[in-house]
């Protein structure tokens, strides 16, 4: 008995890695066992790089953005306090992706990794779906509020309530496609990150289809994206400012164009086929952009004080050490201090006394 099962090990261990993974067809084989300058793909480099590279942008940006609020203002809003819970979990999210790419195989082909190995994708996959929706949508309901505070109450009516309808389904549809993610499996929701449960009980959502139901979670997902990236359009249109400064605050938005974009790609490029480590390397491309890119382009329009405060310190120091006069100096030292940037008593500076004061023609 013991030679049978010695030799049934053995037999074991000359079976290649990757016949263990499931989802690889029983016909398939492996580059690598007929072709011997086989070398394989593999760009989790590139993937490491970006992720922490945009990262740590996002990361800064939002810092720089509740400091700025605090130290002009000595107060934090709500629209600036949920920058922490949207950084927090997109850090949380990057991990995910960082360790799906170091340990979990994902940015090399399915052929090329071992059962270990995929068995940490599933699960850092899973982790990562959850910690994407928290992030994006702590980042979109920033946007909301941040507009809500600015419009005030002298605005058009109907764009007041597309705020307030955008408010409250971004804080409904949050936690329902949560939930939704990770009930797809019931009864056995192990089934969603456990191999083995999977193929003991399989996975069937009791809502339906799989590929429907996340295709109809992306669509809800990409008409919220639309409404969000809108909406400071709308405000920046109705302000009285000069058309320099609206084009400068257009071009700061516009990165969320960039960043919406990247959620249609992100749905796109969803692995389709069964070598699933190697094509969702375009899918954390672009959430990564998405998660990152959206963090950033809701704090940048913010730092517009900041770097006002900034670049009047910086020129002051090159007045006096260059010793241009004292009149320049002192001028600077007016325009930082009741002049220039005084006027950010409300969000924008004077973008939102514009609103405030200017729009009240626009009454309907």
């Amino acid at each position: 008995m013991s030679t049978v099962a010695v030799t049934t090990a053995a037999a074991s261990s000359l079976i290649p890695a990757y016949r263990k993974i499931p989802g690889i067809p029983p016909t398939f084989t492996s580059p690598a066992e007929w072709d011997p300058n086989y070398k394989p793909e593999d760009i989790r480099k590139e993937l490491l790089i970006l992720g922490i590279v945009t990262l740590c942008c996002a990361v800064i940006t939002a810092f720089l953005r509740v400091f700025a609020k605090y130290y002009f203002r000595q107060t934090i809003e709500w629209a600036d306090w949920l920058m922490v819970p949207a950084v927090i979990f997109g850090l949380l999210y990057n991990t995910m992706n960082f360790i799906a790419i170091t340990k979990g195989g994902a940015g090399r082909h399915l052929w090329d990794n071992t059962l270990e190995m995929f068995k940490i994708y599933v699960m850092s996959s899973f982790l990562n779906q959850i910690f994407y929706f928290l992030s994006i949508y702590s980042t979109k309901i920033s946007i909301i509020l941040f507009v809500r505070q600015l419009i005030g109450r002298t605005v058009m009516r109907p764009l007041k309530l597309s705020v307030e309808i955008l408010l409250y389904a971004s804080l409904i549809y949050c936690p329902l496609a949560i939930v939704i993610l990770t009930t797809r499996c019931s009864p056995h929701p192990r089934a969603l990150f456990d191999l083995e449960a999977r193929r003991k009980y399989g996975c069937t959502s009791p809502l339906g289809d799989q590929k429907k139901l996340f295709y109809s979670i992306a669509s809800v997902h990409s008409v919220l994206d639309v409404g969000t990236l809108v909406l400071p359009y709308f405000v920046i249109g109705m302000v009285r400012i000069r058309k320099k400064e609206k084009a400068v605050l257009c071009i700061l938005f516009g990165l969320g164009i960039i960043a919406c974009l990247c959620a249609i790609l992100r749905l796109y490029y969803y692995p389709k086929s069964w070598d699933s480590t190697w094509e969702v390397w375009r899918a954390y491309t672009f959430g990564t952009l998405e998660t990152n890119l959206s963090i950033i382009c809701v704090c940048v329009p913010q730092l517009k004080k900041l770097a006002g405060h900034v670049g009047v310190s910086i020129a002051s120091k090159v007045s006096r050490s260059t010793g241009s006069g004292s009149g320049n100096t002192c001028e600077l030292k007016r325009r930082s201090g009741k002049g220039v940037l005084a006027e950010d008593e409300m969000p924008f500076g004077r973008v939102g006394q514009s609103v405030a004061k200017g729009s009240a023609t626009s009454v309907v």
